[in-house]
């Protein structure tokens, strides 16, 4: 997780624009079980692509209280439906 951690980091530093490295660095922090960090990073996702359904209920299962967050099985499933390779 820490190389993937560092590489998405920095994917978002090199194109700050861009909602899909947000998205993958708040895969990979959640899948690490920060869930209200990850949170806030696909906040930040959705504000660049207000459009994105995945990453709005995503932020709405996060946000449900009780919820354990999500965590791998959340990025599973949009690896699953996005048509992307693991991580």
């Amino acid at each position: 997780f820490i190389l993937g951690n560092a590489a998405f980091q920095r994917a978002t530093e090199v194109e700050p624009r861009n909602p899909a490295h947000f998205i993958d660095l708040g895969k990979i922090i959640g899948m690490s079980g920060q869930y209200d960090r990850a949170r806030q990073i696909f906040q930040h996702a959705l504000k660049l692509d207000p459009s994105n359904k995945w990453v709005a209920q995503t932020i709405k299962q996060l946000s449900e209280p009780g919820a354990v967050g999500g965590g791998p099985e959340v990025a599973s499933s949009h690896t699953q439906r996005s048509g992307r390779g693991g991580l």
